[in-house]
């Protein structure tokens, strides 16, 4: 976290719940053929860990990486790649996969950007892809399961086409979707 977050006691509480609920959101997988977790789930608090602490750290430098779009499908794959080298050990098929982080990072990016942490000028290069917002696009694809850096920018093209139909971008035609499916 940055000096000026860690001053101020609401923003730091905030960033924690925002944290909390984007891992939650991710790690929360109604697929029973696959969980983010092995059998032994003891040492699911150290993956959790791991991951906040990133999280924290968004004023540091990655965030730059992850709004630009032409960067943005790089990191997800280093973010994978480096927690599975990390944890893979309590990883499900020793795997964080490619669906898992796109929906935790991106999600992450949706709550800073709904909050107003983000500049005025930067918005998400892409969207949280769930069932829902997948389903939204007429994709049957099983977020959960895809470790497929191309298919995930598949679901980016078909969101982008759509939100520009409508003159949105893919991060407002998400948020209005995604509120449409759950309060419409």
């Amino acid at each position: 976290m940055t000096e000026s977050t860690e001053l101020d006691p609401k923003k730091v509480f905030l960033l924690n719940e925002v944290i909390s609920l984007s891992i939650s959101a991710a790690f929360k997988t109604m697929n029973p053929n696959f969980p983010i977790y092995d059998k032994d789930k003891k040492h699911g608090d150290e993956l959790k860990r791991y991951i906040s602490g990133i999280l924290q750290n968004y004023e540091g430098g990655w965030l730059n990486k992850i709004l630009d779009p032409n960067a943005h499908s790089e990191f997800i794959i280093k973010f994978a790649d480096d927690t599975t080298d990390r944890h893979k050990y309590i990883l499900h098929k020793e795997k964080f996969r490619i669906g898992v982080t796109q929906k935790l990072l991106n999600l992450f990016l949706k709550y800073l950007w709904v909050l107003g942490y983000l500049n005025q000028d930067k918005q998400p290069a892409s969207c949280p892809f769930d069932s829902q917002i997948l389903g939204a696009l007429g994709i049957n694809d099983r977020w959960t399961e895809v470790d497929d850096i191309k298919k995930y920018e598949q679901w980016i093209s078909a969101a982008v086409n759509v939100a520009e139909k409508e003159n949105k971008s893919i991060a407002e035609w998400e948020l209005e979707k995604f509120n449409g499916l759950n309060y419409g």
